[in-house]
């Protein structure tokens, strides 16, 4: 199964209706993703996802997301979240986003 499959299936849509435009943040986890983490980001501002939080689960010896997706990052598109040298995190990843960001989120559009 190729990465975007995979992080398709592993994602949290958090969503807010204001005005009739649907806001939509985009919560994944990526493990030694680097090398596609750019195309995997621009596909879904293109979409029109707002907000996407990468949780970095890379290795601590690794390269850092935040060296591959700057520009988006700069530009407000992309939080990244360390969770880097962890095991079988995914689950509480996907916790941590919802618990941290779905209030936020929700409320970001009165």
């Amino acid at each position: 199964m190729d990465f975007l499959k995979i992080l398709i299936l592993n994602t949290i849509n958090i969503c807010n209706l204001y005005n009739n435009k649907e806001f939509i943040c985009l919560c994944v986890i990526g493990k030694k993703e680097n090398l596609y983490a750019i195309e995997y980001v621009n596909y879904y501002i293109n979409l029109g996802y707002d907000h996407i939080y990468i949780y970095d689960n890379n290795d601590i010896e690794d390269e850092n997301f935040e060296s591959v997706i700057e520009d988006e990052i700069k530009r407000g598109y992309v939080s990244i979240i360390n969770f880097r040298g962890y095991r079988s995190v995914q689950l509480e990843a996907y916790i941590h986003c919802y618990e941290n960001y779905t209030d936020y989120y929700a409320n970001k559009f009165p």
